[in-house]
């Protein structure tokens, strides 16, 4: 049950506890309007006036005449009593009406507060127990609800998990084959490199001979230069140049072979710290 029902149900209530209040009052007011118009017509009928007998006795005119006098006094004095008493007896009837009333007014109220207090407390306990059934209902419900989004949840926590293993499964197979390629490309340069190196004994061998070939030719030369002293100097010098230049270049190509090597050295620790650090 929503709280505007409730509410509603208590103002309808309130309205009908009102009118059963203003109804009561009403006839409550009525039967004492009645009852004091009934009292009212009693007393006004019980009241009777003597009657006045005629005397019969035998005197003159003039002893008539004040009897007369003194009988309509005496009458007059007594109507006037009677008056009196009827009108005190009247105000001690009202006085005790008036209690009377008061009195039922008090008890009527009293027994009208007694129903409705009744009333009203069987009504807020009636919304208690509807208030606490209606909560234990909702949160049943919500309990329900929040179990299911929590399996919910959890249903969708365990997907994306399996997925993401599925990925860093993926992920780490492709870096083993990186890895695997990567070494696979070193053991390559490695024997390219190697390979190089042989090369370069070679070239130094090859070198050798030809220095030593020179050698010889120089000696050779040297010792016709000695037959051929004045024309040949020249000869000599240019050769003696050649040969330094050609020298020269071989020791650049030493120089270079050897700075290739270090830089050769450098790049494969780079890699390998680089896939160190992968």
């Amino acid at each position: 049950m929503s709280a505007k029902e409730i509410s509603s149900k208590l103002s309808s209530k309130k309205r009908k506890d009102k009118d059963l209040k203003s109804s009561k009052i009403s006839e409550f007011k009525e039967g004492c309007e009645m009852k004091s118009r009934y009292l009212s017509a009693g007393e006004e009928s019980s009241v009777s006036t003597p009657e006045i007998k005629p005397s019969t006795s035998k005197f003159s005119k003039s002893d008539n005449s004040n009897i007369a006098d003194i009988s309509t006094q005496r009458n007059a004095s007594q109507d006037k009593k009677k008056k009196s008493i009827n009108k005190a007896s009247r105000s001690d009837q009202d006085h005790n009406e008036s209690l009377k009333e008061s009195i039922n007014i008090n008890v009527f109220k009293e027994a009208l507060g007694n129903e409705l207090r009744n009333s009203f407390v069987n009504d807020l306990k009636e919304l208690g127990n509807e208030l606490r059934n209606s909560f234990v209902n909702v949160s049943k419900e919500e309990l329900s609800h929040l179990n299911d989004s929590k399996k919910e949840l959890c249903n969708e926590m365990r997907n994306s998990l399996r997925e993401f293993k599925e990925d860093l499964k993926e992920e780490m197979r492709e870096e083993k084959e990186i890895r695997e390629e990567v070494a696979r490309e070193l053991n390559e340069m490695k024997e390219i490199r190697n390979s190089l190196r042989e090369f370069k004994k070679d070239s130094k061998e090859v070198a050798r001979e030809l220095n030593e070939m020179k050698e010889e030719i120089q000696n050779s030369d040297s010792e016709k230069n000695n037959e051929n002293v004045g024309g040949n100097d020249n000869d000599n010098e240019k050769n003696n140049n050649d040969d330094n230049e050609k020298n020269n270049d071989i020791d650049d190509e030493k120089n270079n072979n050897i700075d290739n090597e270090k830089n050769n050295d450098i790049d494969d620790e780079k890699i390998m710290i680089l896939m160190m650090k992968k």
